[in-house]
């Protein structure tokens, strides 16, 4: 059976950071998608070392959650 996990990914001011919710594991990567791929690997070692049953590298999902935020800036004071 497949272990799924969610992910925020977002960018900072140099790399993508992917951040697994339910474990607190967060990765980075010059791209998203080397972002998430890295939190996935580091998932499954962390299911691997954890003690839990052998979940497969292949049986790990990592899903992410997308939210759109608009940030409103406002006008400098001129005075």
């Amino acid at each position: 059976m497949p272990e799924y996990y969610q992910a925020v990914v977002f960018k900072n001011d140099v790399l993508f950071m992917a951040h697994c919710l339910e474990l607190g594991i967060t990765s980075n990567g010059e791209t998203f998608q080397e972002a998430l791929n890295k939190l996935r690997q580091d998932v499954w070692a962390h299911l691997k070392t954890s003690g839990q049953p052998d979940v497969p590298f292949e049986e790990v999902r990592v899903s992410i959650m997308r939210t759109e935020v608009e940030l409103q800036r406002d006008e400098p004071n001129r005075g």
